[in-house]
């Protein structure tokens, strides 16, 4: 009795845990919540989602160095993607409020080391 037990035990905490597992990288692809700006390191919001921020202006930095590929804005703001460089910075990528680019162009794809949050009327510059 106690082995068939044990042996059910471990069967059903195992069977929980891929059960979690798995269904993790699912939820976090391409999914956007309102109100937020996502960034992901795959085309079509797949891979990585390397950012996802709430921020309503200022500079928004986290970990997006040379990795963006597809964006989703579910914000009422304007999203600026930045390539850092020499001697200047380069503005690579403007994301109007509730737009999503599946797959960004040559320009700012793999290019983007952070973003800055404007008002929707204005241009990123």
């Amino acid at each position: 009795m106690f082995n068939r037990l044990t042996a059910g035990l471990v069967v059903t905490v195992a069977v929980a845990a891929t059960t979690v597992v798995v269904g993790s990288p699912a939820m976090a692809a391409g999914t956007c919540s309102s109100g937020h700006f996502c960034a992901f390191s795959g085309t079509s919001y797949n891979g990585t989602k390397v950012l996802d921020s709430t921020a309503s202006s200022g500079s928004v930095d986290a970990g997006t160095h040379d990795v963006i590929s597809s964006v989703i804005n579910n914000t009422s703001k304007r999203w600026c993607g930045v390539n850092n460089g020499f001697p200047g910075d380069d503005t690579v990528l403007s994301v109007a409020q509730n737009t999503s680019l599946a797959s960004l162009d040559a320009r700012a794809n793999d290019k983007i080391d952070h973003f800055y949050v404007i008002s929707n009327g204005s241009s990123c510059s």
